[in-house]
């Protein structure tokens, strides 16, 4: 049985160290750029459960609730999109070289044509926690805005943007 496709947020290993200079350099910088551009403070979703911005995200738990602060903050759409989608949180980002994951079928898939003895379809989006405190964990600030922006980026894969066209939105 075919494994479902998955994407990466980060070019790998080797792609990295193929880079001459200039290349690192504008790839640092669309980087940097991309996670100003999500630190920009936004006026939707629930700001209850938000908190501080600039408070540190020390525990598992606390990461958790980003994480979920960021799917609250989605258009109902989206979230109506992800409730065949199961979204985890893992260590494993060092490993994948990513901030996040998604693994399954598009959400305009069509179910009809699956082979009846292929079992259920599972959608996963992972964030990986590792990477994203490991890169951006000094900045409280900017730890929550690329948890939103990974959030964002890997909901864009669930419903069938492919890498270039997420890239193009800005995620």
């Amino acid at each position: 049985m075919p494994s479902a496709p998955e994407h990466s947020d980060t070019p790998d290993r080797g792609e990295v160290s193929n880079l001459d200079d200039r290349a690192f350099n504008e790839l640092e910088d669309n980087v940097e750029r991309l996670a100003a551009q999500s630190a920009e403070p936004t006026d939707s979703g629930p700001s209850a459960t938000r908190g501080d911005p600039a408070t540190p995200i020390r525990t598992q738990e606390e990461f958790k609730q980003a994480v979920r602060n960021a799917i609250d903050e989605l258009p109902a759409e989206a979230q109506e999109a992800l409730e065949s989608v199961v979204i985890t949180v893992s260590d494993e980002g060092t490993r994948e070289h990513a901030y996040g994951r998604y693994s399954g079928r598009t959400s305009s898939y069509s179910y009809q044509f699956s082979r009846p003895d292929a079992g259920p379809a599972f959608n996963v989006i992972t964030i990986y926690r590792d990477t994203l405190t490991r890169d951006f964990g000094n900045d409280p600030a900017g730890l929550r805005a690329q948890i939103t922006r990974t959030v964002r980026h890997e909901v864009a894969h669930h419903l069938g943007f492919n890498e270039d066209e997420v890239r193009r939105l800005g995620l």
